[in-house]
């Protein structure tokens, strides 16, 4: 599960939507990934989240498939 990290003040790109994020960003970090995602609003975050889980639903499932 993705957990947020403490930001500075640069500048960033938004992950979802593609804005420059000129307010505090929302960075999310997950065990998969080396680096962390950047967020312009939380409704981007909780939308590369859901797509997140998703992927990693199918994932888990098409593992379970092979086994067989």
């Amino acid at each position: 599960m993705p957990f947020q990290l403490k930001a500075d003040r640069r500048l960033y790109r938004c992950a979802v939507c593609g804005r420059v994020v000129t307010g505090e960003p929302i960075m999310l970090r997950t065990c998969c990934m080396n680096r962390p995602v950047v967020f312009c609003s939380r409704a981007c975050a909780e939308k590369w989240v859901r797509e997140w889980l998703r992927r990693q639903e199918q994932l888990g499932r098409g593992r379970a498939l092979v086994r067989l």
